[in-house]
């Protein structure tokens, strides 16, 4: 049965119409869903790491801030 199936000489253009379209079906779902995993993957993604390049300076500033309101506080 599965080689009356796949032997195409006796096919008729309508069988290899049908064939073909149904082939051509199958394979645009499948680049479709493979698009959408593709999409959902990448919005799925976490951010990316982006590194603090100036911690130390920052940390200076606010423990200087820090500093002038305690001063400020001690002159009261």
């Amino acid at each position: 049965m599965l080689n009356d199936l796949i032997e195409a000489s006796g096919y008729s253009h309508e069988q290899f119409l049908a064939i073909s379209i149904m082939a051509f079906v199958v394979l645009a779902l499948m680049v479709v869903v493979f698009r959408m995993l593709r999409i959902f993957r990448f919005a799925s993604r976490r951010p990316r790491y982006r590194p603090n390049l100036r911690p130390l300076r920052r940390h200076r500033e606010i423990y200087r801030e820090a500093e002038q309101e305690e001063a400020a506080e001690e002159e009261k």
